[in-house]
This record gives structure tokens, sequence and C-alpha cells, in this order.
């Protein structure tokens, strides 16, 4: 498989920051152009071994670069049991606002890297139930950061992060699937404290065909403790939380269905800065017609 892609993008503000005393202006405008070549082939090399490489080329404004993506994968049972392994790295362009903000902006930024490599082992049951284990590592490099001390965006050094992931999908009944996930990792930067990423984190998803035409899906989601910061505080950590959510859906026909979603069920507070608590329970409704 092989393809060629172009982007052409444009950002603009016309926002002004209202100091009470004062407004400023706080207006920008950037263009951008991307240009891609990308391909990607798999093969089959007998005793349940298969490979896949893949490459892309892009090119903007201010350069290229490629990007890269080697698997391999081993077959150990009629199941399908198998045990991989995948390298790859890419990169993540600056975005407009963090180039061309008046107050905070830096047009020096350059793009995010990032090189990662996993290697698991997935069991596959008789009956279609799977559990899937995994190791990882990555490095980041470059990340786009608001730093206090120069009131501006800038590129971070370096960021590593590994763990370990752990996830299942177990059919308990005909109509009934659960999915579990779990993650424990190790965050380490050698330019200053890493913000919104917590090490640890555990999850759980339901999918209950009710009937041929309602089905329900539940999901709790358990994020560990990690640390926060705004300009009046300064850095914290926050709590542990946890949120469950819910939809059901009613599907008349193919072409109309209707559904009902509760959001953070239970009220939990938890905040993604402090002083700006996130939004508590919240319902929601809405339909679908397809003609």
């Amino acid at each position: 498989m092989a393809g060629a892609n172009v982007v052409s993008e444009n950002g603009t503000d016309d926002g002004t920051v209202d100091l009470g005393f004062a407004v400023l202006p706080n207006a920008y405008e950037l263009d951008r152009n991307i240009s891609s070549l990308f391909a990607e082939m798999g093969r089959a090399w007998g005793s349940g071994w298969t490979g896949t490489l893949a490459g892309r080329w892009d090119h903007h404004d201010n350069g290229g670069r490629f990007s890269g993506k080697v698997a391999i994968e081993r077959t150990l049972s009629d199941s399908g049991s198998r045990i991989w392994g995948r390298a790859a790295n890419g990169f993540k362009l600056p975005s407009f606002f963090a180039l061309g903000n008046p107050l905070l902006g830096n047009p020096e930024l350059t793009a995010e890297k990032v090189r990662n490599a996993e290697i698991g082992y997935t069991h596959v049951f008789p009956g279609g139930n799977q559990w899937i284990v995994s190791a990882f590592r990555a490095r980041y490099e470059n990340l786009v950061d608001f730093d206090f001390e120069t009131f501006t965006n800038i590129n971070r050094g370096r960021i590593d992060n590994e763990g370990v992931e752990l996830r299942t999908h177990l059919r308990l009944t005909e109509r009934v699937m659960l999915r579990l996930d779990g993650t424990v990792s190790n965050n380490s930067s050698k330019s200053g404290p890493l913000r919104r990423r917590p090490e640890r984190s555990a999850g759980a998803s339901v999918d209950w065909s009710i009937s041929d035409r309602w089905n329900m899906n539940a999901v709790a989601r358990h994020i560990g403790p990690r640390l926060i910061t705004s300009i009046p505080s300064g850095n914290l950590t926050d709590d542990a939380y946890t949120i469950v959510s819910a939809t059901i859906n009613y599907e008349r026909s193919g072409r109309a269905a209707v559904w009902l979603a509760v959001d953070n069920a239970f009220d939990t507070d938890y905040q993604d800065a402090p002083g700006f608590p996130s939004p508590g329970a919240r319902v929601r409704s809405g339909f679908k017609l397809a003609f």
C-alpha cells in the first residue's frame, strides 16, 4: 500500500485579552503546507512469522522529516495466541496557537519528536476471550510546554516514559462483553516536572446487547494522582479519581436511532488545573437519521 497526501492549513485568531484596565490585541494569522508520501508492506515468512514495514516522508515549510515503523509477530497456537514487537518514530508540528499567540507564542518552536518500542504477548482462548500484556518504552524530545519563568512556550529537552500494560477482552455471555485495562508507568524528565500525566490508570467497559434494538455501554475510568498547575497556584498534586459514564441506545431501524447518555454519573470532583473544576454529572440525549 502506498499513497500521497497534501494538507494546507490556515489559522486565524481575532481575539483580545481584557486586563480590566486595558484591552490588548491578541490576533495572529499563520499558514502552513505539508506534502506527504507514505508506503506500507507486510509479509508472511512461514512458521507463524509475519512482519510489517512502513515509512512516511513529510515535507513542510521548514524542511522535511522521515517517520517509520517496523513490526514482527509470531502466531503460537491455532486459537491465535501470539508474541509481537514493534518500534516506531514520529513527530508533531507545533500548533498555530503555540507559534503565533502574541502573548506567549514562540515562532522558534521546533517539531516534537518521539521514538517508542513495545513487546507483548496476546493469549487467545478457544472461545475468543483474550488477555494482552505488554511492556513499552518511549522517549519524547522537544515537547512544547509553557514556561512560567519566561512566560512563553518552549521546547523541553527530553522525557522518558516506560511501563507495563495489561488488557483483557472477555465475552461473559452471548450479549455481554467486558473489557479491562490497567497501566503502570514511570515518567522522568531532565527538563522539569511533568504535568497532567498520571503514572497509574485503569478502566473497565461493559457492552450489553439487551435486545436486537437496545444496547448499553458503561465505562469506568480510574486516573491516579498527577501534577497539575496554574499561574496563581503553581504546581499542585491532584488526588486520584474515578469517573463512571453510561450510554443506552435504541435503534428503531438501520436508519433511525435515539440515545441517552450520562457523563460522570457520580458527580466526581476533579481538576485538570487548580481552580478549574471539571464538569460534574451531565445528561445528554440525541437521535440519528440516515437517508
